[in-house]
């Protein structure tokens, strides 16, 4: 896991703030935007409201865009309640965003966050997916795009763990994927599991019993290059 050093800490917290105040303001639905930060921090609606001042009804209201879209100063003390948290946390999800921005980033990885969720089923339509296994009804927050064969053989454990990004309610879409039961077994052992697993090649019968053993939602992709395209407009 990334440690803090103190005397970059404060550039590394404004780098992480100003990060998710321009996703919200830039994002076309701010609504779902500050939902998805607050549950990227694990925050109930209660906890939050009380240290915005605002009613947990306010903020239930701006997250179902209820409200009119959140001004600049909410935005601003919106961040800074997350962050205060996190403090509070030992900078759980801060350590998180430094572990994605100092991952081997090579041609074989590629790693995106979503300004909002996507269900299961929307995603795979979206980028014409087929979806094998529905394993459970978790939201998706983000994508890591990975050459299995080259993390198998060049990503330590540690490493490997740093590919889930900010939440682990992502997709894991493996490329390159020969006999169809490497990147089950990867997935099986981490302590941490994604939402839904996309193979690009052959699925092994025996890796869709290990998703399924860990409630897992797998898909089937036939053409990576327009699996790469599409995963760019979203």
């Amino acid at each position: 896991m990334q440690t803090l050093e103190s005397d970059n800490i404060d550039d590394i917290i404004k780098e992480f703030k100003e990060r998710i105040a321009g996703e919200i303001v830039l994002s076309e639905n701010p609504c779902l935007t500050l939902k998805k930060w607050r549950e990227i921090f694990n925050v109930s609606k209660l906890e939050l409201s009380k240290l915005l001042k605002v009613s947990p009804s306010v903020l239930s209201d701006y997250e179902r865009c209820r409200r009119k879209n959140p001004g600049a100063m909410f935005i601003k003390r919106f961040v800074n309640a997350l962050i205060k948290l996190d403090k509070k946390n030992n900078f759980r999800v801060l350590k998180k965003y430094l572990n994605v921005k100092t991952i081997k980033r090579k041609d074989f990885i590629e790693i995106k966050e979503f300004a909002f969720p996507y269900d299961i089923e929307d995603f795979c339509k979206k980028l014409e997916l087929e979806l094998i296994l529905k394993g459970n009804d978790r939201k998706i927050y983000g994508y890591t795009l990975l050459d299995s064969l080259k993390v198998i053989k060049e990503y330590s454990y540690e490493d490997f763990l740093k590919i889930f990004g900010l939440t682990s309610d992502r997709a894991l879409i493996f490329t390159n994927v020969k006999f169809g039961r490497s990147p089950f077994i990867a997935v099986r052992i981490s302590p941490i599991k994604p939402s839904l697993i996309v193979i690009c090649g052959n699925i092994d019968e025996f890796g869709i019993e290990l998703a399924k053993i860990d409630a897992i939602s797998v898909a089937k992709c036939d053409d990576v290059n327009k699996l790469k395209e599409k995963l760019r407009c979203l």
